[in-house]
């Protein structure tokens, strides 16, 4: 059997991206320090997007582009406090067996999202396609309202990927597979965090699956989550 996979475009605009294993080692420690969502992934703040452009990009070091800005830099900072950004990723399966072949287009990301945060508050939303097994979903996803105190203490109402984990780059990977919970699937709920240089908490709780309760297919349950880290360093 021959498999043969095939990216045939990546594009991302002011983009945003999972937790990288080597930014943790390098003790970037809180998802916050690049991401809006506390529990990561989705949009790069714009701090993220140029930590992103100084440890992953091929080119910049060599160029000095405006990779990491809004549309390249275009833009220049007339959004102000609201950051957009885009993925988009295509792709080609070709798999050939003895006595036959398959051949599919796909779309393995496709999502808009928006961020908008001021003096503590943060709003976010995210659109695009949501893989399933009866077939593609787009819809939005994931969109809450949170806010942020001085002293480290949070709250985040709405639609979101619970705390859990680490939110890995490979969008494939099942982390939460035995927890019944799979890449991207969120939760309807209240999250409560406390953070500090040390340490962080969170824990969140509602009514359970996103898709479940707008279903209306009856296996929805209560959903608790939480994650404790502490940093010995």
């Amino acid at each position: 059997m021959k498999r043969f996979l095939l990216a045939v475009a990546c594009l991302s605009v002011a983009a945003g991206a999972s937790a990288e294993p080597q930014f943790l080692s390098k003790q970037y420690t809180r998802c916050t320090t690049c991401h809006y969502s506390p529990t990561g992934g989705g949009l790069l703040t714009a701090y993220g997007r140029s930590l992103s452009n100084q440890e992953l990009s091929t080119f910049s070091a060599a160029t000095a582009s405006r990779e990491h800005e809004a549309l390249f830099g275009i833009l220049g900072k007339r959004l102000g406090a609201l950051q957009v950004g885009a993925t988009f990723r295509p792709a080609h399966l070709d798999v050939t067996f003895p006595g036959g072949s398959v051949k599919r287009n796909f779309i393995m990301n496709g999502d808009v999202m928006v961020g908008y945060r001021k003096n503590g508050w943060t709003a976010y939303g995210e659109f695009g396609r949501q893989g399933r097994a009866a077939g593609p979903d787009w819809n939005t996803y994931e969109h809450w309202v949170s806010y942020q105190s001085q002293k480290g203490f949070g709250i985040r109402a709405g639609r979101f990927l619970a705390p859990y984990g680490v939110n890995l780059a490979d969008h494939t990977t099942f982390t939460r597979r035995s927890l019944g919970f799979d890449v991207n699937d969120q939760v309807y709920g209240v999250e409560l965090s406390k953070s500090s240089d040390k340490n962080l908490f969170q824990i969140s709780a509602g009514p359970g699956r996103a898709d479940s309760l707008l279903d209306g297919n009856g296996t929805a349950r209560v959903t608790v989550t939480g994650r404790a880290q502490f940093d010995l360093g």
